[in-house]
């Protein structure tokens, strides 16, 4: 294999050995050699590519295609020198292209005895080689793109984006190194120049970098893996293809209970950019909703991300929490579930991920392996089981957590469209509430810990049969009377039940709802209530059938059986 540029490998050295603490894993030679500053590029000239990132990112584990969050993470607490984290990598006979807009100097050389060397291919044989021009391509595109939606680009002429074009081993396609801790801005980029024959995902790369430089001109403090999904917005925003990061977005699908806040290490993927997507999305297509939370958390200095965020929402109507509860939502309608209602891209996805499943009852869990971090969710799945009447069910949430819970409601008439109903959590986080089987498809209890803060917390639910709730109906009938049919009906017992409806079709037609308004409920379990409706609007000699609907207190429903009768001519 061959071994990288002494200035690209030596920061990857640098890296692997400071941030992961792998040194002390390492061959002692390893240990014992000077690391030349920062960069260590006696260590890193004697290390390969593939050797270097192991010592990261392990034999088994996979290292991310950008390590801009490595570098961010070092910037924002370890024990190396902060004065000058990085420096660029020099190129062996270095020459300089300035891209057509004059905003971005690329560095890279063509010596064939270095392992940074660039391919050397010019098919429109304007002198620049289509692997400069192709990575400067990108770059212009996206910070074009930011320009567009109202971002401050500071590169120009005067004050140029430097990037180096060198060998980072073909698995790190990138980085922006920041500058040090007391400034804002990127000092350089590297892209790799082992990204052969994909100019698409050479543009790519480029762009997100772009971008990671565009966002550390606004603010280099915020939690990195909103840099890592800002970043990658933007590049989708000038390349327009989500594809590179389907598996990554499917990773929060897969774990919503680690939650957005959680740190994600050296590798922190853009697996928040579905909540970036979703942000973008929610607010009509308008990307400019991101622009407007880096410039609100520019205006002060540390992390500000959720206050800054709550304010722009806020612009809008909206707040952080109850976007959060939209955004949980919005994530059931992914792949085999996707209903073009919500992600333009939701068919992509992998379809949500639940904790647990249920179709038979009692169900219960005390506790999962896995709690739910702050700013996460878990989702339960309750399918009917066939019995009459529906199920109880009941939520405890751990006082250290703060929750929310919905029950999201499919009928069997439409099993794509879902009814959201909040649970009514009490001070202590618990609630209870009743769920009519008659006409549900699917139940889902989707649950969040709205903590934005502090360690994750679990929850416990029981789901118990209820035959008779919300009613148990003795009888119903429907008799002609005279021009009209009265309908009769008896509960034998009622339990949270707020009104009824009458429902009737001609012949075999549509059933439609005949009751204009609904009739109180006046029963509950100490014995039988007679109700009655008059229907008038009958003729002579047609066929009709009826059935009555009890309407519990949370508006949730529950038909009754079907009863016939003719009008005599």
């Amino acid at each position: 294999m061959r071994v990288a540029g002494r200035g690209a490998s030596a920061l990857i050295a640098g890296l692997l050995v400071s941030f992961s603490g792998a040194a002390q894993a390492a061959p002692s030679s390893f240990t014992k050699q000077p690391m030349g500053g920062l960069l260590g590029a006696t260590l890193a000239a004697q290390i390969r590519p593939a050797s270097r990132l192991s010592l990261l990112f392990g034999e088994h584990v996979q290292s991310p295609e950008c390590a801009t969050p490595l570098l961010l993470a070092l910037r924002a607490g370890s024990s190396l020198p902060r004065e000058s984290l990085l420096e660029p990598p020099p190129l062996a006979e270095q020459q300089t292209w300035l891209t057509p807009d004059g905003r971005v100097a690329l560095h890279y050389t063509l010596s064939r005895a270095s392992a940074d060397f660039v391919p050397s291919t010019d098919r429109n044989r304007n002198g620049i080689p289509d692997y400069v021009e192709a990575a400067g391509l990108g770059l212009s595109e996206s910070l074009q793109a930011a320009d567009e939606v109202g971002y401050l680009v500071r590169f120009s002429p005067s004050h140029r984006l430097e990037v180096y074009l060198a060998n980072l081993g073909g698995t790190v396609r990138g980085y922006m190194a920041p500058l040090a801790r007391s400034g804002r801005g990127a000092s350089f980029i590297v892209i790799d120049t082992q990204i052969y024959g994909d100019e698409p995902l050479l543009k790519a790369v480029a762009a997100h970098q772009a971008a990671h430089a565009l966002l550390a001109e606004y603010d280099l403090d915020e939690p990195i893996w909103w840099h890592e999904a800002s970043a990658a917005s933007l590049e989708l925003l000038s390349q327009r293809s989500l594809l590179r990061y389907v598996d990554s977005v499917d990773q929060l699908l897969s774990s919503p209970e680690q939650g957005l806040l959680q740190p994600d290490g050296a590798g922190a993927t853009p697996a928040g950019l579905l909540w970036a997507s979703y942000l973008v999305e929610s607010s009509g297509g308008r990307p400019d909703v991101l622009r407007q939370i880096w410039e609100e958390e520019a205006t002060a200095e540390g992390d500000n991300l959720l206050e800054a965020t709550d304010r722009v929402l806020r612009m809008q109507g909206r707040s952080l929490l109850s976007t959060f509860a939209d955004f949980t939502t919005w994530n059931l309608f992914t792949g085999p579930r996707d209903d073009q209602q919500h992600y333009s891209f939701g068919l992509f996805l992998q379809e949500p991920h639940f904790a647990a499943s249920h179709g038979s009852y009692p169900a219960a869990a005390i506790s999962f392996t896995q709690a739910v971090a702050p700013l996460g969710w878990s989702l339960i799945r309750l399918q009917p089981d066939g019995n009459t009447g529906g199920i109880f069910l009941t939520f405890e949430g751990d006082v250290s957590g703060e929750w929310q819970a919905d029950l999201l409601i499919a009928t069997r008439r439409n099993p794509q469209s879902f009814r959201r109903l909040q649970l009514p959590l009490d001070g202590q986080g618990r609630a209870s509430l009743g769920v009519p089987w008659g006409n549900a498809a699917e139940v889902m209890l989707l649950v969040r810990n709205v903590h934005t803060a502090g360690p994750p917390s679990t929850y416990s639910y029981a789901a118990q049969p209820a035959p008779a709730y919300p009613y148990e109906l003795g009888s119903l009938s429907a008799e002609p009377e005279g021009e009209h049919v009265r309908v009769f009906w008896e509960s034998e017992s009622e339990e949270g039940l707020s009104g009824w409806d009458v429902y009737r079709s001609e012949g075999r037609g549509e059933f439609q709802k005949i009751s204009e308004v609904s009739i109180p409920a006046f029963g509950g379990s100490d014995g039988p209530v007679a109700y009655q409706f008059l229907d008038t609007a009958v003729r002579p000699g047609a066929l009709y059938q009826y059935y009555v609907v009890g309407i519990t207190n949370e508006g949730l429903t529950q038909r009754s059986f079907v009863v016939t009768t003719r009008i005599p001519r």
